[in-house]
């Protein structure tokens, strides 16, 4: 069960971070991430009441513990929305995506010393060649762009989710799946305070049109974030984060027909075998 809702959040990510990236590019990072919080975070709260169970659950430690988490998901999200409005979105992807997964997987290994069979590193190994050959366009960093904002941008993102991804776990076998995600959105007042801060305008979500994906984007990304949290509940950090991680390479291919982006012969090896690589870990983790 852990790995149909790994595989979901697989999807769910992808097309969230489609209509993010859509929004984004109509408002901007922080406007697209400050809205998509908020309407989350109303839309969540309809089945808080449904989980007032699990307050017993909650500790002051674990509490505090879960509003810094949700500060570095938090961050994650804003300067993701913002990297995919400055670069290319495929190469901002496979950065926050695949190398997210990859150094959760490293961190949560030697943190928690969950054991990996062979089989399953060798999967593991697939899914991070073939995220890499589906995103990233090696003429581009020959050419030196690989070091632009967006890319900084794209590994600060990596470095918060890491921290996220790495150290939910041990909250959610405590509390549940709803809460951890719950506490992380009502958050978004902390952006609001820091935009006012840094005097960036707050775009409505009616410019451009951007309510429709602005919308979607969160009903997307909230499902992902609840499937990731169930899937951590009931399997292990490196098997769950290394196929939800995967979705730069879906990604990909629906922003073929989103944005017109051209697949080539690298990318479309890529993607099989990313798809390779979950097919076989789904398989040997069963």
């Amino acid at each position: 069960m852990s790995i149909l809702f790994a595989l979901l959040t697989f999807i769910t990510w992808a097309f969230g971070d489609i209509f993010g990236a859509i929004a984004s590019r109509k408002t901007d990072g922080y406007s697209t991430t400050f809205w998509v919080y908020i309407f989350g975070f109303i839309i969540t709260s309809f089945y808080l009441p449904f989980s007032i169970s699990a307050f017993k659950f909650l500790t002051w430690p674990i509490f505090f513990l879960t509003i810094l988490l949700g500060f570095f998901q938090l961050a994650g999200n804003t300067m993701n929305n913002e990297a995919m409005k400055i670069s290319n979105p495929s190469l901002i992807g496979t950065i926050t995506g695949s190398t997210y997964s990859g150094s959760a997987v490293l961190f949560s290994a030697l943190i928690f010393k969950e054991h990996l069979s062979s089989f399953q590193i060798l999967s593991l190994i697939l899914i991070f060649i073939g995220v890499i050959l589906t995103s990233i366009n090696l003429q581009s960093i020959k050419k030196g762009l690989f070091w632009d904002k967006g890319i900084k941008l794209a590994l600060l993102t990596m470095f918060s989710w890491t921290i996220f991804a790495v150290f939910i776990k041990s909250i959610v076998v405590k509390i549940g799946w709803f809460l951890p995600t719950y506490f992380a959105l009502s958050l978004f007042p902390l952006l609001f305070i820091y935009m006012k801060f840094k005097k960036i305008p707050l775009q409505k979500p009616t410019l451009g049109n951007a309510m429709l994906p602005i919308l979607l984007s969160s009903i997307f990304l909230r499902t992902g974030e609840f499937t990731f949290n169930l899937g951590l509940k009931q399997g292990s950090i490196p098997i769950i984060s290394s196929i939800a991680g995967a979705y730069p390479a879906l990604f990909v291919l629906i922003a073929f027909f989103i944005f017109k982006q051209r697949i080539n012969k690298q990318q479309i090896t890529g993607i099989l075998t990313t798809l390779s690589g979950i097919i076989l870990l789904s398989i040997v983790s069963i």
